[in-house]
């Protein structure tokens, strides 16, 4: 029996790749990380993020956690325009803080993580 994949229908090339509405309204509002720690900015709103950042001192992987846009819809499609935006992928119990990088557009957002645990054995002495 071969792969799997070859089994499945992809999706018709006239509709193109296929993206929840809501989703990329919320994924193309989201802020970048070059945005957050730049310090020329417009809007008020970004001005007081960057002082909490400054003030707090906070890492990469902290302002991935606290600044990212959650996202529930896994089966939707990454778009160029979302490149560089900062989302948390949900799956199943907990959000997980990913940017999304050139890399990564054509996958699925539930591509990006993990959902199932590896399974950890006891040792025997």
């Amino acid at each position: 029996m071969g792969p799997v994949s070859k089994y499945i229908m992809s999706r018709s090339i006239w509709k193109g790749p296929y993206v929840h509405p809501s989703t990329k309204d919320r994924v193309l509002q989201a802020w970048t990380l070059n945005q957050l720690l730049s310090e020329d900015s417009d809007s008020q709103e970004l001005k007081q993020i960057q002082k909490d950042i400054q003030s707090k001192e906070m890492s990469r992987s902290e302002i991935l956690k606290t600044y990212g846009v959650e996202i529930k819809d896994r089966r939707s499609t990454i778009l160029p325009d979302f490149v560089e935006k900062i989302v948390k992928i949900h799956k199943g119990n907990a959000y997980v803080p990913v940017e999304i990088k050139k890399e990564h557009v054509g996958l699925k957002f539930g591509s990006l993580v993990r959902t199932k645990r590896i399974p950890e054995y006891k040792k025997k002495k």
